[in-house]
């Protein structure tokens, strides 16, 4: 697996802001360098091993620096480390 780039803390913190409120989301996502999208709840957000991850209902594991955009909300290139 490619090196992990920590997301935009902003962006981390509206990722949490729609798995506490259960919001059903569209998320659009790279996997194996492909485009995906996929429309569902995100029930958790967390670190594992120095990089983060989102699951969503329907048991979907995406890592965040994979993130294209959640809601057409963009995920930015900026970062804040990993704790």
């Amino acid at each position: 697996m490619n090196t992990y780039t920590p997301i935009d803390c902003s962006y981390h913190d509206y990722l949490l802001e729609l798995a506490t409120f259960k919001k059903v989301v569209t998320i659009v996502y790279l996997e194996n360098n492909e485009k995906r999208e996929v429309t569902s709840k995100i029930i958790d957000v967390y670190t594992k091993k120095g990089a983060e991850f989102l699951v969503t209902e329907n048991d979907l594991t995406i890592r965040l620096d994979q993130l294209i955009s959640v809601n057409k909300k963009l995920n930015t290139d900026k970062n804040c480390s990993v704790k």
